[in-house]
C-alpha cells in the first residue's frame, strides 16, 4: 500500500474539507449520520428561548392537543371559514392591544426610564407596521398595534409601567426561576400583555459539539405561544433582556408565529408543515447568514404547489424575517402570510385582548407611585412605603383588598409568609383615581436559587471528564446542600465540587456516568430553609464511534486500486493516531473474503464529532479486474470472517465500522448497442470508458476496415456487409479493457403494393388506402419510400398522375404495412399505385429508384375501381301512409350533392297496397295522481296502432284529470290529552292522514299536524341546603300559580324548613306540579391550606379546601411553574394527590384557582399559592 500524489487527490482533500458541517453539506455518505447530531451550527450567543420551552411543554399530550386546536383554529379563519373580529386579516383597521412593561431590576428598577419604555413601544409599532427604521423592508403592515395599557386591573389610571426590584432580574433561569419572578408583578394576561424587563437570563437551550468544540446558546428572551397556557396563566407573557427586533420576535411567537425553521425543509403543505405560513420559504437552519448573500439551506420551496404559488422557484432563507435566528442585523419585516396568521391568533386565541384597557378611565393626569424599603422582607419584618405619586390630594393604602390607611405614606408588620398584595390609590381633587401595587413575598429570610453554564455535556471517567459549573446565588443563608437524583428518582445523594473553579458555595461537578440527573440546591440559615425546584441535566456518553467511507476508487496498472478514504468519529472523546483500517475483496463479516494489501494506520488525531484527512491510497490487489471494494476502520485485520472489537479502542457500537464501493471496474462500451444498416448507410460509433475520463483513454480498433480511422474514440462505419468491431481501450492509469459491437447490414428488397380501397374526399380530392409488403424477411419497409398514385395503368402511355407524391414516413421491420393519405381525385374510374417510383412520367420506368430492389416487375399494383356513393330503398306501404314524401306507387331517384363534392345517388322503389288506415276517437276522466295507459296529464294524445293488415289504426284520446281535495290542520295539545286524527285518539305529535271520496270518486284527505305540549315540570329548584338566616326567594312566571299554603303569586320566599308544592298553568293551558324539599344548617367560611405533604403517610396526603356551606357549580384547578394546568376536578369531594400523569410533582409552589357558587347564588373565586412537600 502506498500514497499516490496527484492534482486530483489535492483537490478533493480540499473540497472535502473534513469538518462535519462540510460533509453535511456535501451530501456524503457522512451526511445522514452527522445531520443527526448537528442540529445547530454558530457561535454561542443568546438568542430566542421559546423552543427550549414548547420542548419541554410538548412532552404533555394535553399542551399536544391545545397547540392542533390552535392551528386548526387559525386555519378556519385564514380559509375563510370564520369571520375575523375587527374584519379580515389584511384589509382591517389594526387592532390595537394593551401592553404592560414590568421592569424588574436588582439594584434600581428606575434605571430603565419611561422615555426607553415608550420609545420601545414606538419601535415595536413600527415594526408590525413596516414604518419608522423598517419602512425600507419588503414585508407587510400587520394591522396590528401596541399600546400602554392607561387603565390598570383595579380600574385606577396608570402609564402602563411598573418597577420592582428583585434579585430575580439577574440570572434569571428560565427553568428553576420563571414562576416566581412573573409572580413578582403580573396584570391578568387574558386583558394584557404582559412584558417582564430583566437583565439577563439564565440556562442553556441549545448545545452542539462539532470537531471537539461545542457551540453553546443562551437565551435572550422568550414568550409563551397562545396554546402553551391554558386560561389565565400566572406564567403568560414575554420575558426580554432588550428591545428592538428581540422583542417583535418574541411578540410574533405571543401571536401565535413558529420560526421560519420550524419543522426544517419539510413542504407537504406549507399550511400545515414547517411555520404554516406559505409566503416564508422552508428554513433548515439556524445559523449565521450574511445579509446580502444568505444562505438557501432547503430545496424543498416549489413543493406544496410552489408554496401556494409564492415560489415558482427555489429562494434563499428569508434571514430578514424577525422570526429567523440567521442574523439579527438583517431583521426587518414581518410577511403578509405572517400577518394573517396573528390576525387571526388574536381573534380566536387572544380575543380578550381586544379591549380599551389603552384608554385613560378618566383625564386628569393624577399618577399614583410609591417605594418600598425592603424588597426581600422576612416573615414581621416593618416595611416603610413611601408615596411618591403626584397630583393627589387624598390617599388609600389596601393589603389584599383591605384597607389599610389614608396617610400618604404607609408602613406595615407582615407576620406571616406569604405574598401580599399591596395597593395605592391616589385620587385627584376631581376624583379621578389612578392606582400603583406591589406584591410582597414575605418567606422565612432563606431563598435558594442557582444557574449552570451549561446543560448537556459529554462525561465519562475513563474515556472524558467534562463539568459543568452551578453557581449559587441564593439569598439569606449560610449553609448549603446540593442534591444529585438518577432520572427515576431511585439514587439521592448529597455531591460536592470534584473540580477547581467556582465559588466557596458552588458546585463544579465533573460527572462519573452518562444519563439524565437532576439537580437540586438546599439552602438554610439553621432556622430557615428553601430548596429550588430540580434542574435536569444530560450527560450524554463520550465514548468514541468510529466510522469509515470510500470515495472515487478506480483501477491502477491493471492489479491495483487507487482509492480515497475518510474516518469519522462520532463519538465526543478524541481517537488519537494509530487506529487501522483494513480493506477486503468481499464482505468479511462473511467466509470467503480475501485481505487486499497490508493495514493501512491513521496518523491523525480523530476529533469528536467530525472527520480527518481524506487519504489518497493504492491497494496492490495482485490480480486484475476487482470490481467491489471493503473497508473496516478499528479492524486489526487478523482474521476472516472479522470480529469487532479487535483491538484496544473501545467504541459505542460497531454499526458504522464497514463501508464498500463497488462498479469500480475500467470498462469500455461502444454505442450504439448492435445497430441494424443497409448497404451504403453509414454510422458514427462511439466508444466511452467508465469510471476512468474517455479524453484520458487510448483506443486501438482491431480491424479497422470500413472504418474511418483506427484511434479515434468515434470512427465512421460504412455499411457493405455485416461485420462485428473490437476495440481495445488502455486508461491513463494502465489498465486494460475491449468492446465489441455487431454491425448487421441487412440485403436488398422487393416490394409490392396493393390499392385497398378508393373513396371521395372532397370536390377533387380522394382518400386512398393501400398495403406495402417487403418479400424480404428482416428488410422491412424504409423511410421515405416512394408511392405514386395514377388514373390508369402507368406502364401505358397517356397515364395521368394524380399528385401529390406519398412518402413512407418511418421505418419498419414488419413484412407488411398499412397507410392512408389523399390524392387529386381520378376521372377515369381507375386507380393504381406503383411503390419506389420517385420518376413520375409515363410510361413509368424505375430506373434510378431510390430503394435497390432484386426486381421491380412487381411494383404495380392491380387497379382499383372509384365509383360514386349510391343507396337503393325498396319499401311498400298503406294508403294514407308517406314515405320519403312519396304516396303513390313508384320508383324515384334522387340525387345529393354535397358542400365538399361527394356527391350520392338514392333510388326510392315504391309500392301502395289497397288496404287503408282507421281512425278512432274516445273520451276517458281520471282523478289527479292516477294514469290512463301510462298518461296522467289532462290533454289529446293520437296514437297509432299496427293493425294484423300491417296497415295503421289511429286512435285520438281525450284526457281529463279531476283533482283531489287535500285539507291540512295544525293542532296543540297538552301531554296526556287526547286528539281525534288518523282515525283513532292520539296522545303523540306526529302528521296523520285521514282519506274521503269526492263525488267523482277522487280523494279527499285530512292531515292533522298534532303537537305534543309538555305541562310545567321541574321549575322549581332543586332539593337544597341553605344557610340559617338566609332565604330562597323562588320567582315563577305562569299565569296562574297556587301553592301548597293557598298562595297564588308567582314570588315565594322559603325561610323555614319544609317541603313546598306549587301548581301553575302556563299560557298553553297546560297545568303541571313541582315541590322542592329546604333544610337550612349552620354554615362556616371556606377554608384553604396551605401546604400538604402527599408521601401516603395518612396525614395531608390530598389538598383540597373544607367548604362548610352547600355550594354549586364547584371546580378546582392547579398549575405548575410553567403553567401547565396539572391537575381539575369539578367534583368536590375529590381533592389533589399530587400527581401529574401518574408522576408525583416535584416539590415547590403551585397556584390554586377555585370558582364555586355560594347558598345565595353568588359566584365566588379563590386563588392563592399552595407548598407541595415531599
Amino acid at each position: 500500500m502506498r500514497f499516490f500524489p496527484s492534482a486530483a487527490a489535492l483537490l478533493l482533500s480540499v473540497l472535502l474539507c473534513m469538518s462535519g458541517y462540510a460533509l453535511a453539506q456535501a451530501g456524503k455518505s457522512p451526511s445522514a449520520y452527522l445531520d443527526s447530531i448537528l442540529l445547530q451550527q454558530g457561535q454561542s450567543k443568546s438568542v430566542c428561548g421559546s423552543d427550549y420551552q414548547l420542548t419541554q411543554l410538548r412532552k404533555d399530550p394535553l399542551v399536544i392537543a391545545r397547540e392542533r386546536k390552535m392551528n386548526e383554529d387559525i386555519l378556519r379563519v385564514l380559509n375563510n371559514q370564520v369571520t375575523l373580529n375587527g374584519g379580515s386579516g389584511t384589509s382591517a383597521d389594526p387592532y390595537v392591544l394593551p401592553v404592560v412593561f414590568h421592569i424588574v431590576h436588582s439594584t434600581d428598577p428606575y434605571a430603565i426610564t419611561d422615555a426607553q419604555i415608550i420609545n420601545a413601544v414606538k419601535d415595536l409599532n413600527d415594526a408590525f407596521s413596516k414604518s419608522g427604521a423598517y419602512a425600507a423592508s419588503v414585508g407587510a403592515d400587520t394591522k396590528i398595534r401596541f399600546a400602554l395599557a392607561q387603565t390598570d386591573p383595579d380600574g385606577g389610571l396608570t402609564k402602563g409601567i411598573t418597577r420592582t426590584k428583585s434579585f430575580f432580574a439577574d440570572n434569571m433561569h428560565m427553568s428553576l426561576d420563571d414562576f416566581k419572578m412573573k409572580r413578582l408583578m403580573q396584570w391578568d394576561p387574558v386583558k394584557y400583555i404582559n412584558i417582564w424587563l430583566v437583565r439577563n437570563i439564565a440556562g442553556e437551550i441549545s448545545a452542539t459539539f462539532s470537531c471537539g468544540v461545542w457551540s453553546r446558546m443562551n437565551a435572550g428572551g422568550y414568550a409563551t405561544m397562545p396554546f402553551s397556557v391554558n386560561g389565565s396563566s400566572p406564567t403568560d407573557g414575554i420575558v426580554i433582556t432588550g428591545f428592538g427586533p428581540l422583542l417583535a420576535h418574541e411578540m410574533g411567537h405571543y401571536l401565535g408565529l413558529y420560526h421560519t425553521f420550524e419543522g426544517y425543509c419539510f413542504n407537504n403543505n406549507c399550511a400545515t408543515d414547517g411555520d404554516r405560513v406559505c409566503d416564508t420559504p422552508p428554513d433548515g437552519s439556524t445559523g449565521a447568514s450574511s445579509c446580502s448573500s444568505p444562505t438557501n439551506s432547503c430545496n424543498s420551496d416549489t413543493a406544496s404547489n410552489y408554496s401556494n404559488g409564492f415560489f415558482p422557484k427555489d429562494v434563499p432563507d428569508q434571514v430578514s424575517n424577525f422570526m429567523d435566528y440567521s442574523n439579527t442585523s438583517c431583521s426587518n419585516q414581518f410577511t403578509e402570510g405572517q400577518a394573517a396568521r396573528m390576525r387571526a391568533a388574536i381573534a380566536t386565541q387572544r380575543s380578550s385582548l381586544i379591549n380599551n384597557l389603552m384608554n385613560k378611565p378618566c383625564s386628569d393626569n393624577v399618577l399614583a407611585s410609591f417605594t418600598r424599603d425592603n424588597s426581600n422582607p422576612k416573615v414581621n419584618d416593618l416595611i416603610s412605603f413611601t408615596n411618591t405619586s403626584v397630583n393627589a390630594v387624598s390617599y388609600e393604602w389596601l393589603i389584599d383588598g383591605v384597607s389599610k390607611a389614608t396617610s400618604a405614606n404607609f408602613t406595615n408588620t407582615f407576620t406571616t409568609a406569604q405574598r401580599f398584595k399591596v395597593t395605592l390609590k391616589a385620587t385627584h381633587s376631581s376624583g379621578c383615581v389612578s392606582t400603583a401595587t406591589d406584591y410582597v413575598w414575605v418567606n422565612c429570610g432563606v431563598t435558594a436559587k442557582f444557574w449552570n453554564n451549561k446543560q448537556l455535556i459529554a462525561s465519562k471517567t475513563g474515556v472524558l471528564n467534562d463539568t459543568i459549573l452551578f453557581t449559587n446565588n441564593s439569598v439569606g443563608a449560610s449553609s448549603y446542600q446540593w442534591i444529585k437524583t438518577n432520572n427515576n428518582g431511585t439514587v439521592r445523594e448529597v455531591i460536592t465540587s470534584n473540580a477547581a473553579g467556582g465559588g466557596a458555595n458552588d458546585l463544579n461537578y465533573v460527572f462519573p456516568d452518562p444519563g439524565f440527573f437532576r439537580i437540586k440546591l438546599i439552602a438554610t440559615d439553621g432556622a430557615c430553609v428553601d430548596s429550588t425546584l430540580d434542574l435536569f441535566v444530560n450527560i450524554v456518553d463520550p465514548t468514541p464511534n468510529a466510522y469509515v467511507s470510500i470515495y472515487s476508487a478506480y483501477c491502477n496498472q491493471q492489479t491495483k486500486v487507487n482509492l480515497y478514504v475518510v474516518a469519522c468519529n462520532f463519538g465526543y472523546a478524541p481517537i488519537l493516531p494509530g487506529m487501522p483500517i483494513s480493506f477486503y475483496d468481499a464482505d468479511p463479516r462473511l467466509p470467503g473474503a480475501k485481505k487486499i494489501d497490508t493495514t493501512f494506520i491513521l496518523k491523525d488525531t480523530l476529533k469528536g464529532i467530525c472527520c480527518g484527512t481524506t487519504y489518497p491510497l493504492t491497494l496492490d490487489v495482485k490480480r486484475p479486474g476487482l470490481d467491489q471494494l471493503y473497508a473496516v476502520v478499528n479492524d486489526a485485520g487478523t482474521a476472516i470472517p472479522i470480529a469487532l472489537p479487535n483491538t484496544s479502542l473501545t467504541e459505542t457500537n460497531y454499526i458504522d465500522n464497514v463501508a464498500s464501493l463497488t462498479n469500480f471496474r475500467f470498462r469500455a462500451t461502444v454505442t450504439p448497442a448492435n445497430p441494424v444498416l443497409r448497404p451504403g448507410d453509414t454510422l458514427r460509433l462511439s466508444v466511452q470508458t467508465f469510471p476512468d475520463p474517455t479524453f484520458n483513454s487510448t483506443f486501438l480498433w482491431d480491424t479497422p476496415k470500413q472504418l474511418s480511422c483506427a484511434t479515434c474514440t468515434t470512427p465512421l462505419f460504412t455499411a457493405d456487409s455485416t461485420r462485428i468491431k473490437k476495440v481495445y481501450a488502455k486508461s491513463f492509469y494502465q489498465c486494460f479493457d475491449t468492446a465489441t459491437v455487431t454491425l448487421t447490414v441487412i440485403q436488398p428488397d422487393d416490394f409490392t403494393v396493393q390499392v385497398n380501397s378508393a373513396e371521395c374526399a372532397g370536390a377533387d380530392s380522394m382518400t386512398v388506402n393501400l398495403t406495402v409488403n417487403s418479400q424480404v424477411a428482416g428488410a422491412g419497409i424504409p423511410k421515405n419510400l416512394p408511392i405514386a398514385i395514377y388514373n390508369n395503368d402507368p406502364s401505358v402511355a397517356g397515364t395521368q398522375l394524380l399528385p401529390p407524391l406519398f412518402l413512407v414516413p418511418d421505418s419498419t421491420f414488419t413484412l407488411q404495412q398499412n397507410y392512408t393519405f389523399k390524392v387529386k381525385k381520378t376521372t377515369t374510374g381507375n386507380v393504381y399505385a406503383a411503390v419506389n417510383n420517385s420518376n413520375t412520367t409515363v410510361p413509368v420506368s424505375f430506373a434510378g429508384a431510390p430503394f435497390f430492389e432484386n426486381t421491380v416487375a412487381n411494383n404495380i399494383s392491380a387497379p382499383k375501381t372509384y365509383t360514386q356513393i349510391t343507396k337503393v330503398i325498396d319499401t311498400a306501404i298503406c294508403n294514407g301512409d308517406t314515405v320519403l314524401g312519396r304516396t303513390v306507387s313508384g320508383t324515384y331517384t334522387d340525387a345529393f350533392v354535397t358542400a365538399g363534392g361527394c356527391d350520392s345517388v338514392r333510388i326510392l322503389k315504391l309500392t301502395i297496397k289497397p288496404v287503408a288506415v282507421t281512425k278512432t276517437t274516445i273520451t276517458v276522466g281520471i282523478c289527479e295522481g292516477q294514469n290512463y295507459e301510462g298518461y296522467t296529464k289532462a290533454g289529446t294524445y293520437i296514437n297509432v296502432f299496427k293493425g294484423s293488415n300491417s296497415c295503421d289504426s289511429i286512435r285520438t284520446l281525450n284526457l281529463t284529470v279531476n283533482p283531489n281535495k287535500n285539507r291540512t290542520n295544525s293542532v296543540q295539545i297538552c301531554k296526556g290529552d287526547t286528539y281525534l286524527a288518523g282515525g283513532k285518539l292520539q296522545t303523540t305529535a306526529g302528521t296523520y292522514v285521514d282519506s274521503l271520496k269526492t263525488s267523482v270518486g277522487c280523494d279527499s284527505v285530512v292531515t292533522t299536524i298534532l303537537t305534543v305540549v309538555p305541562v310545567p315540570a321541574s321549575f322549581l329548584p332543586l332539593d337544597t341546603t341553605m344557610c340559617i338566616g338566609k332565604t330562597l326567594p323562588i320567582v315563577l312566571s305562569y299565569p296562574t300559580t297556587l301553592w301548597s299554603d293557598g298562595s297564588t303569586s308567582n314570588f315565594f320566599n322559603i325561610s323555614q324548613a319544609g317541603s313546598y308544592t306549587a301548581q301553575v298553568v302556563d299560557r298553553n293551558g297546560c297545568k303541571g306540579n313541582d315541590t322542592v324539599n329546604v333544610l337550612f344548617n349552620r354554615c362556616i367560611p371556606i377554608q384553604i391550606p396551605d401546604a400538604f405533604s402527599p408521601n401516603n403517610d395518612g396525614k395531608n396526603d390530598v389538598f383540597k379546601p373544607l367548604i362548610g356551606a352547600p355550594v354549586t357549580n364547584y371546580r378546582m384547578q392547579i398549575w405548575n411553574r410553567w403553567g401547565q394546568l396539572v391537575f381539575e376536578t369539578r367534583n368536590i369531594s375529590q381533592g389533589w394527590n399530587g400527581k401529574y400523569l401518574s408522576e408525583l410533582q416535584q416539590n415547590g409552589a403551585y397556584i390554586y384557582y377555585f370558582t364555586l357558587t355560594d347558598p345565595d347564588g353568588v359566584l365566588i373565586e379563590k386563588k392563592g399559592t399552595l407548598i407541595l412537600i415531599r
